[in-house]
Formats: C-alpha cells, structure tokens, sequence
C-alpha cells in the first residue's frame, strides 16, 4: 500500500493528513478534521518498517487509550468554556474516536484488498 493510497483513504473517511518521515524506518501521519461543532481536532500515528498494519495498529491504541470525556474536560478548561459545554464536548470527542476507528477500519480493508483500494490513476503522479 502507497502513501498516497493512505491520504487518499484517510481523506474519503474525511480526514486531511500530513506525513512526515523522520527515517527510513518509520513515517509519521498527523490526521487532522474538525468535530461537528467546528473543534480542530487531530492525532498523530506512525507506521514503522512501510508496513502499513503498524499504522492501523497505531490508530487502534491511539482508539483504546482516548477518553473522550477527559479529554473534554481538559478542553473545556482550556478554552475557558468551563462545564457549560462538557456536554456536547464529550458527544464530539466520543464522534472522532468512532471516525478514527472507521479509519482504521477502511485503512484494515485496503490492506486486505489492494486492488479495490488503490487511488485514482491521476493521484499517481
């Protein structure tokens, strides 16, 4: 699987993406969107040796270890909304932690078909 096959996967689930690589080794993607209320949100993940299941990998721990309703309060605090809109804030982060695992999930499906998946000719270039 390309790279461009990763950008274009992550932007059909409505991501944009920026991929840094650090080594030979290892490349960085910073998935960036906002929640329905307009709140920028993103997470980083690496895929390590260009095997794209670390990348998927990644993204499920990232999945695992997010909590939508402390990351809110912490978001809340921050912003200097307080408790006012904890609410809705909680509703938003627990929205991207199901976006980012259906990327995940699209990202699985790629790597199990190839073919089905692959960007159109002109992303090629």
């Amino acid at each position: 699987m390309t790279l461009q096959t990763i950008i274009h996967i992550a932007g059909i689930c409505g991501w944009s993406v920026m991929v840094m690589v650090a080594d030979g080794n290892r490349t960085t993607f910073d998935f960036r969107r906002k929640t329905r209320r307009g709140v920028p949100f993103c997470f980083c993940a690496d895929m390590t040796g260009g095997r794209p299941v670390t990348l998927v990998d990644e993204i499920l721990s990232f999945i695992d270890a997010f909590q939508p309703d402390t990351f809110a309060r912490q978001w809340c605090g921050l912003s200097g909304v307080g408790k006012s809109l904890h609410a809705e804030t909680v509703a938003d982060f627990d929205d991207m932690r199901s976006e980012a695992w259906l990327l995940a999930a699209e990202l699985s499906e790629a790597i199990a078909s190839p073919e089905r998946h692959a960007p159109p000719w002109y992303h090629w270039n």
